[in-house]
């Protein structure tokens, strides 16, 4: 699968439902260092971009609260399903946390790639497109690479609108799944 599956993604996501999809993303200069290729992803593997809600305090807590935007790699893409499952440091990586309500990552791109770097496995980078979470459950709406996006000898794969069940995440927090990978 070539870039170019990125690019016909966007229009068909603008043609089919009349909303104007962004533009094909554009090179991102990055410094040869910030891009290996430790992460390696494992057929039946999946990658989820969730949001985190913190279970309720205990009344009389005056524990603070946060909102967590995760990227979550399963390698038995399934462990993403189960909500009892709790990954492993190397397979999550943060990409927002919030003491405000409900306030979330944007996964949705508006103007190039979106980077993730998961501390032992290396950089995770996706594009959604806009709008994204107007599609059914299923729907193929992005591209994602290991590596650099700017190779095209990284190994890319399809992003499909996640069904928001709850799935796999820390236990301190109820996860939604919003987009997957594989």
């Amino acid at each position: 699968m070539g870039r170019a599956l990125l690019a016909t993604l966007l229009a068909l996501a603008s043609i089919s439902s009349g909303i104007v999809a962004s533009p094909t993303p554009q090179p991102v200069e990055r410094s040869a260092s910030a891009v290996d290729d430790k992460f390696q992803w494992n057929a039946g593997a999946g990658v989820h971009l969730v949001e985190c809600s913190p279970l309720p305090a205990e009344e009389g807590s005056s524990t603070e609260q946060s909102w967590l935007s995760l990227v979550i790699y399963c390698e038995n893409d399934a462990e993403c399903s189960d909500v009892k499952h709790v990954p492993a440091k190397r397979d999550v990586c943060v990409k927002k946390t919030s003491n405000v309500t409900n306030d979330f990552q944007k996964w949705e791109s508006t103007d190039g790639w979106i980077y993730c770097h998961f501390e032992e496995r290396g950089w995770f980078s996706w594009v959604v497109v806009r709008f994204a979470r107007l599609f059914p459950p299923d729907t193929e709406i992005g591209i994602a690479v290991i590596g650099d996006p700017n190779d095209d000898a990284s190994p890319s794969f399809s992003g499909f609108v996640d069904t928001l069940a709850q799935g796999a995440g820390p236990a301190t927090h109820t996860c939604s799944k919003v987009y997957r990978f594989s």
